[in-house]
């Protein structure tokens, strides 16, 4: 990541099996997820714009793309989680169809750095925006993925000029 975006980050998968007792009902949670963390000063007028898009598809196999356009270019980072190996990101060309200025669908073709290349397609189902400042808003999505012929969600955050 560019330190002129953010000084320290990192970002986990993981997996949550347990169980939650509140007032006498327990509920099973068997759920993957990401926890991600952000230290230090981070510039928000520093990029452009940034993607960062995210799926568990199982157990075996998840994806963590960043995309931030930076006046120097562009920045790509991520990693592909597939046969118990994380694979880093070495490429991402994304197209994103935007409707009423809010992200509606994308495509990616994606390449790791032993020359795999991979295909993710996104269809939001929900979202919600944060502004940032009187210039910049970040629009948080919910999304439905289909990565080489499997499906799964995951998150897909925008960092746009308003």
């Amino acid at each position: 990541m560019s330190s002129n975006v953010v000084s320290q980050h990192y970002e986990q998968f993981g997996k949550a099996v347990g169980k939650i007792d509140i007032d006498g009902e327990s509920v099973e949670i068997n759920a993957l997820g990401e926890r991600d963390l952000s230290r230090g000063i981070r510039h928000w007028r520093s990029p452009k714009m940034w993607m960062w898009i995210n799926s568990q598809l199982s157990d075996d196999e998840s994806f963590n793309i960043t995309k931030i356009s930076v006046d120097e270019g562009d920045i790509n980072a991520g990693y592909f989680y597939k046969d118990s190996v994380n694979e880093p990101l070495a490429k991402s060309d994304i197209d994103v169809k935007f409707s009423e200025g809010i992200p509606s669908n994308f495509s990616m073709i994606l390449s790791d750095k032993k020359g795999m290349k991979y295909t993710v397609e996104g269809e939001v189902i929900i979202y919600g925006m944060v502004p940032v400042d009187r210039d910049m808003i970040i629009i948080e999505t919910l999304f439905k993925y289909n990565w080489d012929g499997k499906e799964g969600y995951g998150v897909a955050e925008f960092l746009v000029p308003k």
